[in-house]
């Protein structure tokens, strides 16, 4: 089919060989023979747009490139719409029927990292507080300077060839979710404990969930890095609401957590 063939319809299609129908208020194009848009993506204008403001309700994208689709991977991600990223599995599979296990759960193991960063950020002095704080404003370097290195260095759970995907998860609140998105669970954290710094210091806060969203997508769009669901972590490690961005409820959530250990994280300023 030529790009000349190419309209807009209300009614919504997917054909994986061919090409991608978009529905009216999609307003976008792909073309299957460069794997791209043939418009720039509205909703990526919108919101580059207000990154300056900070608005807290604005749609997303998961790409820097306001062209490409599905992340650059149209082989497992679909966009049916034009308007967010799934995984095909997610799409095409119904929930819990895929028998992988997802790699080990974390709940504890997070908790204990968020006591023991608690712990040792309520010890410093106002200075170093006030320092470590200033490495978390400003992206994409906001995005360097910490890591629940407990929970990232995990190794995935052995597995067939079939079930990897699922093993490189990690189980957390009953869900299975990638864990370089769920990092930012700490990245939300510790903006909490900068946001409570600030409004015991200063006239009201220079923080918000909102404002950590932003850094987190502005960071990575400058550094032409898929955002997915790490501002929506976030957000979530700030103001202590579950999200289940990202849940790969086709897999099947491990009971079991990690041998014991010590909480292993990086904050640069706090710890090293």
């Amino acid at each position: 089919m030529t790009q000349s063939k190419l309209s807009k319809t209300g009614t919504l299609a997917f054909l994986l060989t061919a090409l991608l129908l978009v529905p009216e208020l999609g307003h976008c194009f792909y073309n299957p023979s460069t794997g791209r848009w043939l418009a720039r993506d509205p909703l990526s204008d919108m919101q580059a747009s207000s990154f300056a403001n900070h608005v807290p309700k604005r749609p997303r994208s998961v790409d820097a490139s306001l062209y490409a689709f599905a992340a650059s991977n149209p082989v497992s991600r679909i966009d049916n719409l034009g308007l967010a990223v799934n995984d095909v599995a997610q799409v095409t599979s119904p929930p819990g029927s895929c028998p992988c296990t997802c790699g080990f759960k974390v709940d504890k193991l997070i908790n204990d990292i968020f006591t023991d960063v608690d712990k040792t950020f309520n010890g410093l002095s106002d200075d170093q507080k006030g320092n470590a704080c200033a490495n978390l404003f400003v992206p994409p370097w906001a995005l360097d300077s910490w890591d629940m290195e407990g929970v990232t260095s995990l190794p995935s759970m052995p597995s067939s060839k079939l079930c990897a995907p699922c093993a490189a998860k990690v189980t957390y609140r009953g869900g299975c979710y990638d864990v370089g998105e769920l990092n930012y669970l700490m990245f939300g954290h510790i903006c909490g404990l900068c946001d409570k710094f600030a409004k015991q210091h200063a006239s009201g806060s220079s923080w918000g969930a909102d404002v950590v969203e932003a850094i987190v997508e502005t960071g990575k769009l400058l550094r032409f890095k898929s955002v997915g669901c790490a501002s929506e972590f976030a957000a979530s490690g700030f103001n202590s609401k579950p999200t289940t961005c990202g849940n790969w409820k086709v897999c099947t959530p491990n009971p079991k957590s990690p041998p014991p250990s010590p909480p292993k994280w990086r904050w640069d300023g706090v710890n090293n």
